[in-house]
């Protein structure tokens, strides 16, 4: 079993830094092209159907990602001559992140409707990780 079958959501992130339902149903809703209340109904029950199990998990991952955004500016202005380490760490992050969840959804689902859905979890799952992670940052990555 690949490390994205045993994930069941994103692990909570500190409230402070976490964005609002609204927030993150406006930026679905900008990345999706859909309207944030047909984006309500799609995630209103996350085991009805596929679509919305797709798409709460895609909302998921928007909201792994606007905390991480938020974290990762919050770090950079505390930590003024570590911008360059802080954003090299999380891009080299996010390429490991999202070969590791493309190729770990495409081994469990094989090119299947679900593929798209696991790879969104494992996505959201690493990030809410390295949320984890920046939150604990007390100095310059590498340093």
């Amino acid at each position: 079993m690949g490390m994205c079958a045993v994930a069941r959501g994103p692990v909570s992130a500190a409230p402070a830094e976490a964005p609002t339902a609204q927030e993150v149903l406006s930026a679905l809703s900008e990345r999706s092209k859909l309207p944030v209340e047909e984006l309500r109904r799609l995630t209103a029950d996350c085991a009805g159907d596929q679509q919305s199990m797709y798409f709460c998990a895609y909302r998921d991952l928007v909201s792994a990602e606007l905390t991480l955004r938020r974290i990762v500016t919050e770090k950079e202005r505390r930590f003024p001559a570590c911008q360059a380490d802080i954003d090299a760490r999380v891009g080299r992050w996010k390429l490991k992140r999202d070969r590791t969840c493309a190729k770990s959804a495409a081994k469990e689902w094989g090119g299947g409707s679900m593929e798209s859905t696991a790879r969104n979890i494992c996505l959201a799952y690493n990030t809410s990780r390295m949320v984890e992670q920046m939150q604990r940052m007390k100095a310059c990555p590498g340093r």
